[in-house]
């Protein structure tokens, strides 16, 4: 629960005796809904956590992240002046913090509304909106940059609980009280955020069982079609023309006593002989749809236990080995020197690759279209790494990430190959030719998509269905998630 107004104007006085007049030194960024501000005396803490909205002193500096926008914009205009005013409008859940210089009227306001879910920190000049901690959260309120602030209106009448932190200094004990309950919600999320794509993942596999064995039940039912075909010709003069349906004994009954009929559905635009036929091939591909899932359903059920097992793990792991796992579950992150190059050329937050993973380790990057390929060989690939392409087709190019240089793995070099004609015009050739090259062999044209190759090497590859299973099996978190798993 987070602070009520009551607790709020309970904390101010502490604030007041500790912040006013004091210079802003630095301010941090210690998650994504909570700032810090260092003074030469104190360590303000404000935070628009939906569930622990506060704001009140800490002793030391937490564990913090890089500074985000909002956080570099509180830094070029707040550091360096001076904590004019600190109050409580119309004593709701929000907190008003004034800045300027000695003497001067605040030039600056940090407004910091506190109202859970709706929380949000916004930096006002002459109470115009300059930019806020989160986006604008209010249906009726339209907070946004270059917009005049519109507060937020009458307090409502708040329940008569009394308050949790009685001290006088209160700040300490609201840092004790939240602290235990924001290292378990994080925990919790963390846990969720490695668990999430494991419960997905099984139920999407329990679900395919379920469906599988259901269409096995189908295709159970058509082979009947053998017994039909069998009795329409047994007695072709028996069946009416035209007719959709018809009733005939079953010759092949070995029980005692007369013979049953057996209803037989017809269609009646065919003979009775093509109705045979009919039956025939119903029962024909049924025998193979039962061969394919007598294979498919074991292969299905025996992915199963291993995310059942996972599952268990992760529901007792510490944060330590969920904070490994979801590292090595996400897809690794362009180099800051790669985010340069790709964003002076205008690109936006999209990625212009596809990522795989080579059996050996290695990256695979597969271009999205024909300028991505241009971005992602160009702005991305390295001198040194491998570079495939289907030969006089269209397609995808291929980067194959080369950290050590020297000459690529084989099998690697045909996982990449194998991309290569899957993400081109060849992908349902049964062979394919690829050529592949040092990236700092290939050459820019004023086409897009289009390259010079100073020299380079061809690679024959033939249609993979297993190995292009497992590259793509390879890109989910939840298989990174199990390779994390694994003891080996």
């Amino acid at each position: 629960m987070s602070l009520s107004a009551t607790e709020i104007s309970r904390v101010l006085g502490e604030l007041n005796d500790a912040l006013l007049g004091r210079r802003i030194r630095r301010i941090h960024q210690q998650d994504a809904q909570t700032l810090l501000m260092r003074t030469s005396r104190a360590i303000l803490c404000i935070s628009c956590h939906p569930r622990a909205c506060r704001i009140h002193l800490v002793e030391t500096l937490p564990e913090r992240i890089p500074a985000r926008d909002f956080c570099l914009a509180l830094r070029r205009q707040l550091e360096g002046k001076r904590i004019t005013a600190l109050d409580q409008p119309g004593r709701d859940r929000c907190v008003r913090l004034g800045f300027g210089g000695p003497g001067d009227a605040a030039e600056f306001v940090l407004c910091a509304e506190l109202t859970g879910r709706h929380a949000n920190l916004l930096l006002l000049r002459e109470e115009t909106v300059m930019g806020s901690l989160l986006p604008n959260r209010s249906p009726k309120r339209q907070l946004f940059p270059g917009r005049p602030y519109v507060d937020l209106g009458p307090a409502p009448a708040e329940p008569a609980h009394p308050s949790r932190f009685e001290n006088v200094a209160p700040s300490a004990s609201i840092a004790a009280h939240y602290g235990p309950l924001l290292e378990t919600w994080a925990l919790d999320s963390l846990r969720k955020s490695v668990t999430g794509p494991i419960r997905r993942e099984l139920r999407n596999r329990l679900g395919l069982v379920k469906n599988l064995r259901r269409d096995r039940e189908t295709h159970r039912a058509s082979l009947v079609g053998q017994h039909y075909g069998d009795l329409l010709l047994a007695q072709l003069a028996a069946v009416p023309p035209r007719a959709d349906t018809v009733e005939l004994p079953d010759l092949f009954f070995e029980g005692e006593g007369p013979p049953p009929l057996v209803r037989i559905e017809l269609d009646p635009r065919l003979s009775p002989a093509d109705n045979a036929q009919r039956h025939y091939r119903r029962a024909k591909k049924a025998r193979r749809g039962l061969a394919a899932l007598d294979k498919r359903i074991p292969e299905v059920e025996a992915e199963v236990a291993p995310l059942e097992a996972a599952l268990e793990t992760l529901i007792a792991a510490d944060t330590e080995t969920l904070g490994r796992l979801a590292a090595q579950a996400a897809p690794k992150a362009l180099s800051p020197k790669e985010r340069r190059r790709l964003k002076s050329k205008g690109s936006t937050n999209r990625e212009p690759f596809h990522r795989f993973e080579a059996g050996g380790g290695e990256p695979i990057l597969v271009g999205r279209s024909a300028a991505d390929n241009d971005r992602l060989t160009f702005s991305v690939a390295r001198g040194r790494d491998a570079w495939l392409h289907a030969r006089d087709v269209k397609g995808s190019h291929v980067v194959l990430r080369l950290d050590a240089g020297g000459d690529p793995p084989h099998d690697s070099l045909l996982d990449a190959a194998c991309l290569a004609k899957h993400y081109s015009d060849a992908r349902t050739e049964a062979h394919a030719d690829i050529s592949w090259t040092l990236r700092k062999h290939v050459r820019s044209s004023s086409v897009p998509g289009l390259v010079y190759l100073a020299q380079s090497h061809t690679l024959r590859v033939s249609q993979d269905a297993a190995r292009l299973r497992r590259l793509q099996q390879g890109r989910s978190g939840v298989t990174r998630l199990l390779r994390g798993l694994d003891p080996d």
